[in-house]
């Protein structure tokens, strides 16, 4: 069984560059997104 990094342990580990390599092929979404949802922005967020 794998042990549980705590946020320290992972930034150690990924801040060497052959921690970041991907591992494996990449992974499709199986469901298409159904809904849209609107969302609004005030001006001061918008800047």
């Amino acid at each position: 069984m794998t042990k549980k990094m705590t946020r320290a342990e992972e930034v150690e580990f990924y801040a060497e560059p052959e921690n970041r390599e991907p591992q494996g092929p990449g992974r499709r979404r199986r469901s298409r997104l159904t809904e849209m949802v609107p969302v609004r922005f005030g001006p001061e967020t918008l800047g």
